[in-house]
């Protein structure tokens, strides 16, 4: 869409909104937008390098999940439970073994797991010992035949003399529970590749306990120390649960283009942020106090300290950027931060997924997530996409009724006067009129924020 803006103040009124069904600073397209997660790894490998060897009489606690995809069959094979017991028992005797609990209920990882089926075509199978199939990541991509296959590797593992357990929902914090409790009395080693799992070890552990990241063919182990971890950050493992949170974990977004290094560095150098992040340690902290320190984060994320609030900032990045550009430069709109309404939403989400890991039961609905077909999704926004000016020249060739489907519904936008045979008002996707519309309140609040905006003079010039 083109757009032509008459002032300074206009354009700043349109970039206060995301323009977007989407925030593209945090989605893509639909699903959370990805980053590198592991990339903290790195920046811990700078403090505490990996180590060269386990204690040797060490206890296994091993991550179900990595579990599933370490064995690796030829392909076509037949799938056997009895692989993945050998396996187990070859590398880590009589072990704890954690499952992630696949139909427990909805879950702040259903988001997850969409992403990593959203390209995988799987078909839901009576899942018994010894059937044959193309790959095991064809089995196992279903949630259905996972938790079916764990049922069955369940009872054979204890058979085997394994201790086996499944968790009611994200396995991770059961893992480490249980690896850090053994290390109290055993030397206690926990197996995984997540690196959720290595930031709730630096947390969590109070005993040294041992944390193994299976190679590959080009890469060998990774081994470390909570104890040497824990040292090595000093001040900074207070806040590593709220920094890899924010800059994206299983459950949460990654800012575009803000890596985890950035945040570090922030965090690391900067006392007054970084005690201003503590509202996300408290369990007592209200939405508002929670919103109000993610804006200052991303404010910061995103090197505009000097601005109020992020839709003003947003305007300020907008105008710095297209000036250096030429005019036939096109404009990523990812590369802005979020708006304030996004990313209070961001910050919620961080926040419960903060004290999710330290034990802590919030309900998800009361921070940014929604109930939608049984799982649990994020709120991607609360504003519309765009002013009400520029979302009645948004058109699509709809059908008459929109029922079923309809690309304005699937963009999560309400049809327009523009759109094609439904014209906005002779569906079921057009927008509700309301004299007391609560978008027109909205509007007046963003229109106080830009007047603390400091206007070019004269644009055209």
């Amino acid at each position: 869409m083109l757009c032509l803006v008459r002032s300074d103040a206009e354009l700043a009124s349109y970039l206060a909104y995301e323009l977007t069904a989407h925030s593209p600073s945090l989605f893509d397209n639909v699903s959370i937008h990805k980053g590198t997660k592991s990339s903290l790894i790195h920046i811990l490998d700078e403090f505490s390098p990996s180590q060269k060897s386990l204690p040797v009489t060490a206890v296994y606690t091993i991550d179900g999940g990595h579990l599933l995809h370490k064995v690796v069959l030829l392909r076509p094979a037949t799938f056997s439970c009895q692989q993945y017991v050998k396996y187990v028992k070859d590398h880590y005797g009589c072990c704890y073994i954690v499952f992630y609990g696949y139909q427990a209920g909805p879950s702040i990882k259903d988001v997850e797991h969409l992403h990593r089926g959203k390209n995988v075509i799987s078909v839901n199978v009576n899942v018994e010992d010894n059937i044959h199939v193309s790959t095991s990541q064809d089995l196992l991509t279903d949630k259905n035949n996972k938790a079916g296959f764990i049922k069955l590797l369940k009872d054979l593992l204890q058979k085997a003399g394994c201790h086996v357990y499944q968790a009611a929902g994200d396995a991770d914090t059961l893992i480490v529970s249980k690896a850090t409790k053994l290390s109290l009395s055993n030397p206690s080693v926990f197996v995984g590749e997540d690196t959720d799992l290595l930031v709730l070890l630096i947390t969590h552990a109070i005993a040294d306990t041992h944390m193994l990241l299976p190679g590959t063919k080009t890469r060998p182990d990774s081994i470390y120390s909570s104890q040497n971890m824990q040292d090595s950050l000093g001040e900074m493992k207070k806040y590593i649960l709220f920094l890899h949170a924010f800059t994206e974990c299983d459950s949460i977004s990654a800012p575009f283009n803000k890596g985890k290094k950035n945040a570090y560095k922030l965090l690391f150098t900067n006392d007054s942020l970084r005690s201003q992040m503590d509202v996300f340690k408290s369990s007592s902290s209200s939405s508002d106090s929670v919103a109000a320190a993610g804006e200052t984060f991303f404010l910061a994320l995103y090197g505009a300290k000097s601005q109020s609030n992020l839709d003003t900032a947003r305007h300020h990045l907008y105008i710095k950027t297209v000036a250096k550009q030429q005019v036939s430069g096109g404009f990523n709109l990812a590369t802005l931060p979020p708006t304030s309404s996004v990313a209070c939403q961001h910050s919620l989400r961080v926040y419960l997924q903060v004290h999710q890991w330290r034990h802590v039961n919030l309900p998800p609905t009361k921070w940014s997530w929604m109930l939608y077909n049984d799982m649990l999704l994020p709120v991607p926004r609360l504003l519309k996409a765009a002013l009400n000016n520029l979302m009645k020249l948004v058109m699509y060739n709809c059908k008459i009724s929109c029922d079923n489907y309809c690309e304005c519904k699937c963009s999560g936008l309400e049809c327009s006067s523009m759109c094609g045979q439904c014209y906005g008002y002779r569906c079921s996707n057009r927008p509700v009129m309301d004299n007391n519309c609560e978008f027109d309140s909205e509007e007046e609040d963003i229109d106080k924020k830009l007047n603390s905006i400091t206007h070019l003079d004269n644009v055209d010039n």
